[in-house]
């Protein structure tokens, strides 16, 4: 699909802050045909910066925020905006590997250097977990108590309560391969995906290996949702933990053998998978791929917003898909 014409977009831009995105979004369907979802798309002659798109969030005043090769952008609907930075000295924010927002409303940039920065009220702060010392942070995540979990290369995992960090597993206590997913369950349980050692489990700081059932050792990706279940995406197959082992029973074939990059799940219980090659939803009527040629190729980040739509970036671009207020019919 195109973008929005020229007229339409002005409409979006005038009450996508206001009203959150009521005024366009509806939630996703899941009884609905893909085709029969509204699909927008944003890209280079949008004003979106070139490369790929490895963040997406909301915060509170219903601006977006991306995160890309070359910097945050924040978008209204209309336009991406450059932030600036408010302070004495301009702090230069480039290339952004996560975005997370914390229970006061700040938002943490996650970069390839091992500095975390942290947005606050027009202000960029550099945070760093310790000083004097290069902890790069590999993955983080919101927790359900509200504070921020992040995995680091030096400090293992770390908990941010609002006003320090503090640790929550000491990197003695952690496999050498690297942690570059993680999850919070609610009930405490916070899950540590690796490069190539398979996945941890951390609960009452006691932390256990388990593989049973994994279709591979990567874990690029996790998602806890509120029934409690985790579902684990790696580079070959999606998986699900069952509460004693990981199993695929139940998954078709293709979710059974993609490369999953990135998950998540709306409040419409449509499970969205990003792939090294598409884009899928998976539900009770089976699974759903997007054909069309767009944005979404290999999708690296997924994000539901307020009022249910889904986001998906890409290695070219930005997507939105909606519930059309009409449902089409075929003669």
């Amino acid at each position: 699909m195109s973008a929005l014409p020229t007229r339409h977009k002005r409409l979006v831009a005038a009450t996508f802050v206001l009203f959150g995105l009521a005024a366009n979004s509806y939630a996703l369907d899941p009884s609905r045909p893909v085709t029969q979802y509204a699909r927008d798309v944003w890209g280079l002659r949008n004003g979106l910066p070139r490369g790929q798109i490895r963040a997406i969030t909301q915060t509170a005043d219903g601006f977006l925020w991306i995160g890309t090769e070359q910097g945050a952008r924040r978008f209204d609907g209309f336009t991406f905006t450059l932030p600036q930075d408010s302070g004495t000295e301009p702090f230069a924010l480039d290339r952004i590997l996560g975005i997370v927002a914390d229970r006061a409303g700040s938002l943490w940039f996650r970069l390839p250097e091992p500095t975390l920065v942290r947005y606050e009220k027009g202000l960029f702060t550099a945070m760093r977990v310790r000083p004097g010392v290069d902890s790069l942070a590999t993955a983080m995540v919101p927790a359900a108590d509200g504070t921020l979990l992040f995995a680091t290369r030096l400090d293992g995992i770390l908990r941010w309560n609002g006003w320090h960090f503090e640790s929550t597993a000491p990197q003695s206590a952690l496999p050498p391969s690297p942690i570059i997913s993680i999850a919070a369950s609610g009930n405490g349980d916070i899950w540590l995906g690796t490069v190539d050692a398979g996945l941890l489990r951390l609960r009452s700081r006691v932390i256990t290996k388990i593989a049973a059932g994994l279709p591979d050792l990567k874990v690029n990706c996790m998602l806890a949702d509120e029934r409690g279940d985790l579902y684990v995406g790696t580079d070959h197959g999606l998986a699900l933990w069952d509460g004693t082992r990981f199993t695929q029973a139940g998954l078709p074939r293709a979710l059974r053998r993609a490369r999953i990059l990135s998950v998540a799940k709306d409040r419409d219980a449509n499970l969205w998978l990003g792939t090294g090659y598409d884009l899928l939803r998976f539900n009770a009527q089976g699974l759903s791929g997007f054909d069309e040629t767009g944005s979404a190729k290999a999708v690296s980040a997924l994000f539901e917003d307020r009022e249910g739509s889904i986001w998906v970036a890409g290695t070219a671009g930005l997507d939105r898909f909606r519930d059309y207020a009409v449902v089409t019919v075929s003669e």
